[in-house]
């Protein structure tokens, strides 16, 4: 809405009839040519990527019980300034991870709770980096944080294994899926048929969101054009609770910037409403999930360029295992 309106008022067209002036034509040439980044163009973002592990790891490090949120994200911000950068978007730190998108900063930090941190830098240049990071207050992952975080990551390594030049990133965003029903069927928290389970959406109560999104000059890049014209190609969106907001749903090229994320959240509100409906009884374990309940939130991020014959991770290594994080923590 803000780019229609600036554009009208430069333009000086009415702009309830803004999509008359539109071309779609033009819109997709666009679309096709900043979707596969030059070999400058990925410096760049690699620039803005390692602003943004500095912020993770100033995080890890000033983070501690008794704090209010707010007092880790001014430090957290800082960095950007450092580099005469700014934040690619609203950061995300908060204790309560099950709420995906929290931009609020006011509880106090508690021992034993497990904070998500999801946050970018956007460089000089304008190129903007976007990582995930889940890691918990005293520097210590419970058992129960070590069990659900190795799920985490394995479902990343699925995905960082499987993305190449020629797959279609909703493929690998419904292996990634399988691979976490598999770990909650493991677990008990659900039952029955991963494939089935995953093609019936029932995964979805534990995550709800998308795989990831192309990333460049903005951190979800070239949304205002329309998502659905950046991420999707061939085919339609699926519309199924989970699938709708995957972002990114192309057959990758040589050159595409792109995030992983998989995450795995335990959403009271969410789960007492699918078990009062009887949704999905088949593959739930309701009574085991509720046992998590207040465990919150975790999802790991990182960006990826795909290259002529596989994928490479951008920026310097991220720490990525709970122990690399606890040791982080720990100096």
């Amino acid at each position: 809405a803000d780019n229609i309106m600036k554009l009208s008022k430069a333009l000086e067209l009415d702009p309830f009839k803004y999509d008359e002036y539109t071309s779609l034509n033009l819109i997709k040439a666009i679309i096709e040519q900043r979707n596969v980044k030059s070999q400058i163009e990925i410096e760049e973002i690699e620039k803005a990527v390692n602003i943004t592990k500095e912020m993770h790891i100033t995080a890890m490090k000033t983070v501690k019980a008794g704090m209010k949120e707010y007092e880790v994200v001014a430090a957290i911000e800082a960095v950007t300034k450092k580099y005469y950068g700014e934040t690619s978007f609203f950061t995300i730190f908060t204790k309560n991870g099950h709420i995906l998108h929290n931009h609020g900063y006011d509880n106090t930090i508690e021992d034993g709770d497990m904070i998500i941190l999801d946050c970018g830098a956007k460089n000089r240049e304008g190129y903007c980096g976007d990582m995930t990071t889940a890691f918990p207050v005293n520097g210590k992952y419970s058992d129960k944080q070590k069990d659900i975080y190795s799920l985490l990551i394995e479902m990343f390594e699925k995905a960082e294994e499987m993305v190449r030049p020629g797959i279609n990133y909703k493929d690998v965003h419904l292996a990634v899926s399988k691979v976490l029903a598999e770990g909650m069927i493991k677990r008990g928290l659900m039952k029955g048929n991963a494939d089935e389970a995953v093609k019936a959406g029932a995964h979805a109560v534990f995550f709800p969101h998308g795989l990831g999104h192309m990333l460049g000059l903005d951190v979800h890049d070239m949304e205002n054009l329309g998502e659905d014209l950046v991420g999707y190609e061939s085919f339609p969106r699926d519309m199924q609770f989970g699938l709708k907001s995957l972002r990114l749903a192309r057959v990758l090229k040589e050159g595409y910037v792109f995030t992983i994320e998989p995450g795995i959240y335990f959403i009271p509100e969410l789960v007492k409403r699918w078990k009062a409906a009887g949704k999905f009884m088949e593959y739930l374990n309701y009574d085991k999930i509720e046992e998590y309940f207040g465990f919150g939130g975790m999802r790991y991020e990182g960006d990826f360029v795909i290259t002529a014959d596989g994928a490479r991770r951008l920026g310097d290594k991220m720490p990525k295992y709970y122990n690399e994080i606890e040791e982080i923590m720990k100096k």
